[in-house]
């Protein structure tokens, strides 16, 4: 069994009742402005929450506004929104499924960093 906490509780409840919710996947802020890995929360949501995921991604945020930065700076923000994907709802997902969706969350927003525009 996957232990939840709080936020993924209220999270669940929240798109159970058809409510929208954004997360950051990462968990945090980067401190050095690179993707990293997302975490398991974002995967039991969009399987156990049978949510639909809305990959997108903020180009331009770490320039503006750094994580130590006491003020933002002027910098151009882009922000890309690629298309939803989805994932067979299950009650109990096991690690594995859970990883393989995290993967596929992660693979589509660095596609949408790394896209031209």
């Amino acid at each position: 069994m996957i232990p939840e906490n709080g936020a993924i509780e209220k999270s669940l409840s929240e798109l159970k009742n058809d409510e929208l919710l954004g997360i950051f996947p990462e968990g945090t802020r980067s401190r050095n402005g690179a993707l990293h890995a997302g975490r398991e929360g974002v995967a039991i949501l969009a399987i156990k929450g049978a949510a639909p995921i809305i990959p997108c991604a903020i180009r331009g945020a770490f320039e503006a506004y750094p994580r130590d930065a006491i003020f933002p700076k002027p910098h151009p923000i882009k922000i890309l929104i690629g298309t939803p994907l989805k994932f067979e709802p299950d009650e109990e997902p096991d690690e594995a499924k859970l990883a393989a969706a995290v993967d596929k969350i992660m693979s589509a927003i660095k596609s949408l960093m790394e896209e031209e525009i």
